[in-house]
């Protein structure tokens, strides 16, 4: 799913609504990590600009990106789920 806002474009892996709330998904299967830093930085850009809250969802492999994808997210309500935990 494509979102614009001003100068941000992004594309989600899949975006769904939680009552009111949008919800964004990406998928980390082999993104290098600055990929996805880049994309939770226009994710930030976005709520900046949009003052909208939503909640920014990462599903990766590994466990070992867990912490990294947290910490990255800072800021942002987000959660990041291993496959383990979604099969």
């Amino acid at each position: 799913m494509k979102i614009m806002a001003d100068d941000v474009s992004i594309v989600s892996d899949a975006m769904f609504y939680h009552g009111k709330i949008p919800v964004f998904v990406e998928v980390d299967v082999s993104q290098p990590i600055v990929k996805n830093k880049a994309k939770i930085d226009k994710y930030r850009r976005l709520k900046e600009i949009s003052k909208q809250d939503f909640v920014l969802i990462w599903v990766t492999e590994l466990e070992s990106r867990r912490a990294r994808l947290n910490a990255l997210c800072g800021g942002l309500k987000s959660r990041v789920y291993t496959l383990k935990e979604i099969n």
